[in-house]
């Protein structure tokens, strides 16, 4: 079955949570729904959203990347280190011995251990970088520096670690750098980048013994740990991916511009937004009923999985009739503007930049896209302000348009 972005009959919903925050990170155990937000620390539902209760004592750090479930314990990964909660009390102790960098992006937990993803923080620059790998086997009382021969930030500085992912005896890593591997708890490390198109890897997750990556740039498919990918696509038409999720075969990737669903292994994607009226998605997670997303400053939006899913089946038969190339939004523009155009037929597609003088500034697109829509993000801070012209050609279809960028 074909699936294209169209959207859907159903709607989020708009959760009583934190507000003009941005929602970093998701877990749950049970009834209990956990996020992290970038500066107001930790909230807690244990009636599916409906209401949040900050659960912040004891943690003397807000901004909080990554959460974690470790038996009956809460881990949390802060920009000032880990801390450990019980379940049951919530109450937050710091667990950093042995920690040199507290800058904690990622968490992952495979059965008692506990694995945590650092970066180092440039002031005033929003850069990550310089990432540290650590282990710990009792709840984060001490940590071990699995970081081993991971490139440094002399050689790679964009090396922080993003996303975590283990199975079994297998780590890997999702940095600024592509992925790695290390087979024997850090000793070693493997750059796994073959056929990755993009190395700043945001997201991690398995699909049975599929590994899933969600990049600055699509996503991509390992069947073989990581030795090999294939990028999986096909109909995504916002491809800054910022967080993943799997479900049963099914797949949720959350972007700039919004949500999109894949029941097919990343064959084709759907983008399911209908209602939701921030789509700058930085987290989610899926639940055995509900779907939920953490979006830039408006909090946590909730769906029912079973409603997304039957959109899918019904909007899978929906197909743009015409071939259309939409004027940019904003226009005029400061910096970054988005460009959105619909493909009636599967098409050989390119979409590129020129200035004035008819010189190639950009390339957004190149590559067979299937029939849909789709959006991409143009940054021109680079640019002087003037008049510049964007062109679409898919097949043997070609349409140009003008667009103004004013600083």
């Amino acid at each position: 079955m074909l699936l294209l972005a169209a959207q859907s009959n159903a709607q989020w919903i708009q959760t009583n949570s934190p507000m003009h925050v941005n929602i970093l990170s998701f877990t749950a155990n049970n009834n209990n729904l956990y996020v992290g937000t970038d500066g107001n620390g930790i909230y807690c539902s244990n009636d599916n959203g409906t209401s949040w209760t900050a659960i912040n004592s004891g943690l003397t750090n807000y901004y909080v990347p990554a959460l974690a479930i470790c038996g009956n314990k809460i881990i949390a990964g802060t920009i000032g280190g880990v801390f450990l909660s019980n379940i049951a009390d919530t109450n937050w102790i710091a667990v950093n011995s042995d920690l040199t960098h507290f800058n904690v992006m990622s968490l992952a937990v495979n059965d008692s251990n506990i694995y945590a993803g650092t970066a180092t923080y440039i002031n005033p620059y929003p850069l990550f970088y310089g990432g540290r790998v650590y282990f710990s086997t009792n709840y984060g009382s001490n940590w071990s520096d699995i970081t081993s021969d991971l490139p440094s930030p002399s050689s790679l500085v964009n090396i922080g670690i993003y996303a975590l992912a283990v199975k079994d005896t297998d780590v890997f890593v999702g940095t600024g750098a592509g992925v790695f591997r290390s087979t024997n708890n850090g000793t070693s490390w493997t750059s796994l980048n073959s056929g990755l198109t993009n190395s700043w890897v945001n997201a991690l997750a398995f699909n049975g013994s599929d590994l899933i990556a969600g990049t600055r740039d699509g996503v991509f498919l390992s069947t073989n740990s990581g030795l090999s990918w294939t990028a999986i696509d096909s109909g995504l038409s916002c491809t800054y991916v910022q967080a993943l999720a799997v479900n049963d075969d099914k797949f949720f990737v959350g972007t700039l511009f919004g949500v999109f669903l894949s029941t097919n292994n990343g064959t084709n994607w759907i983008g399911v937004n209908s209602g939701l009226s921030e789509t700058n998605i930085l987290s989610l997670m899926v639940s055995a009923t509900n779907v939920y997303v953490g979006t830039f400053s408006e909090g946590v939006w909730k769906r029912s999985l079973s409603e997304i899913v039957t959109s899918v089946s019904l909007a899978s038969y929906l197909v743009p009739k015409d071939f259309d190339l939409h004027q940019n939004y904003p226009n005029p523009f400061n910096s970054t503007t988005i460009i959105s155009f619909t493909l009636p037929i599967k098409s050989l597609v390119s979409l590129k930049v020129f200035d004035i003088m008819g010189r190639e500034i950009a390339t957004l697109v190149s590559r067979e896209l299937s029939a849909g829509s789709y959006s991409k993000q143009w940054n021109a801070e680079y640019l002087s302000s003037g008049v510049y012209f964007y062109r679409l050609q898919a097949g043997g279809s070609i349409a140009t348009k003008k667009l103004l960028l004013l600083k």
